[in-house]
């Protein structure tokens, strides 16, 4: 009677231990599926980044180069018209040209190259602001709403400090952020209001957009070709370790947060 219930006994501490190997054989079959899917999902995500950074590139790249034509289109058909009118009004002056003539094309001539400089500096104050350099970011800021305000056709308000800790190197990119919202706003949302509250929380600076326009579709717009404007502010965001986040606003509109993370420089 004892020996069958010896081999029973080791029937049972075989079968125990082919299922816990079994068991183990499947906690470690299931940990490498896992990790490989892990992997997968590390590699897409990866692609992703990848992605993402190489939209912002060529966002900037994008931005760049139309600034480029931007700024040879106005050379070449403001100043040098300019410059090529003064030219013909200067080689007419002959040795034989009468003092009254001379003085004539002189004086157009004079005119004209007073004109050319005038648009240089219209160039040169489109590239940097003067009044962002000479007062800060937030005057600057005021300023842009103000000229927009004047039109008539919006109402622009801004909330916010009368100073912010920005950095130099920085300040034109923030105020390039915001004066590509405002351009969106009035452009594709064609909004008649827009708010800016701008605060400083810490060592970051909080910029909430909001407008009553037609809304859009913060994603949709933002990988089209009609989201360039989106692109450009995120690649100027990527250069100030910032970001930009859609928000949920009753009633429709469009309400964007914009941080940046960058360190800000204290006047201690």
């Amino acid at each position: 009677m004892g020996e069958p219930d010896q081999i029973t006994l080791l029937e049972i501490i075989l079968i125990g231990m082919l299922g816990m190997f079994l068991l183990g054989f499947g906690v470690v079959a299931f940990f490498i599926v896992y990790q490989r899917r892990l992997l997968k999902q590390q590699e897409a995500n990866q692609q992703i980044k990848e992605d993402y950074q190489k939209n912002l590139l060529k966002a900037s790249i994008e931005s760049q180069e139309k600034e480029r034509q931007r700024i040879a289109e106005a050379l070449h058909d403001e100043v040098g018209a300019l410059i090529t009118t003064s030219k013909l009004h200067i080689g007419q002056i002959k040795p034989n040209t009468s003092e009254a003539k001379m003085k004539e094309r002189l004086s157009s001539a004079t005119d004209i190259l007073t004109e050319t400089l005038q648009s240089v500096r219209q160039i040169s104050l489109n590239l940097k602001p003067p009044v962002l350099e000479a007062l800060g970011l937030v005057a600057a800021i005021r300023s842009l709403i103000q000229k927009i305000n004047t039109s008539g056709q919006i109402e622009i308000i801004c909330n916010g400090p009368d100073e912010l800790m920005v950095p130099p190197e920085e300040s034109l990119g923030c105020y390039r952020i915001i004066q590509e919202l405002l351009q969106n706003g009035l452009k594709h949302a064609k909004a008649s209001e827009i708010t800016l509250d701008i605060q400083q929380i810490g060592r970051s600076i909080q910029i909430d957009y909001q407008d009553n326009g037609i809304g859009f579709d913060f994603t949709k717009m933002a990988a089209s070709d009609q989201g360039l404007g989106l692109r450009n502010i995120e690649s100027r965001l990527n250069l100030l370790n910032g970001t930009i986040s859609p928000q949920f606003r009753p009633g429709g509109g469009t309400h964007l947060r914009i941080e940046t993370f960058k360190p800000v420089t204290s006047y201690d």
